[in-house]
């Protein structure tokens, strides 16, 4: 269906008919999450089409050694999948939901994925309007609190769709922060933990 990242052939591990699959389930009635592995990192987007167009989970090895541990680029992760189909019908949105994820640290064993490879620990879906609306909200927001920065759970949630970004989206997301003077500060163990205007 996905052709994975590294590959000598363009045509090596490609789903035959997994294009039109993608076509049918956009012009379905109702929301499709497609879930597939062989996918050396992990990611999680949108199939081409309209609003209805499917989410795509590509989940990474959950036990494979492509390289020795110490020295492998495909590290292997565990993912936990939810959907919220009340939070995205009240949204106005197709579909939402949350993917968090583990990742195996050789020396360690599993640990909240850092996003160095694949996916962070927590990434989202289903708000697929502008992330320049969102920083407007987020502004409105520190504004009307007065504040110069928000905890990451409170920003989350008087702003939800800030849980909602793909993680191509959350990466444009930090761009337009960045470029209004705003920044998301992180833990040691990755996770968000506050966002706000730079000091």
């Amino acid at each position: 269906m996905i052709r994975p990242e590294w590959t000598d052939d363009d045509l090596v591990n490609q789903t035959r008919g997994g294009e039109k699959l993608i076509q049918l389930l956009n012009e379905s009635d109702v929301a499709w999450i497609i879930v597939h592995g062989h996918k050396h990192v992990a990611d999680l987007f949108y199939g081409h089409g309209g609003a209805n167009a499917p989410v795509i989970f590509a989940c990474a090895s959950f036990s494979a050694q492509v390289n020795l541990d110490a020295q492998n680029k495909s590290p292997n992760q565990v993912h936990y999948l939810v959907c919220d189909p009340e939070g995205a019908r009240a949204a106005g949105l197709t579909s939402a939901g949350t993917v968090s994820s583990w990742t195996w640290q050789p020396g360690l064993g599993w640990g909240r994925s850092q996003g160095l490879h694949g996916l962070r620990h927590l990434v989202g879906f289903g708000y697929r309007a502008s992330v320049n609306s969102l920083v407007d909200d987020l502004e409105q927001e520190l504004d009307a609190q007065g504040a110069s920065q928000l905890p990451w759970t409170s920003a989350v949630h008087v702003l939800p769709a800030l849980e909602r970004l793909v993680p191509v989206d959350f990466v444009a997301f930090e761009r337009v922060l960045n470029d209004r003077g705003l920044v998301i500060l992180t833990e040691q163990d990755g996770s968000l933990a506050q966002i706000g205007r730079r000091t």
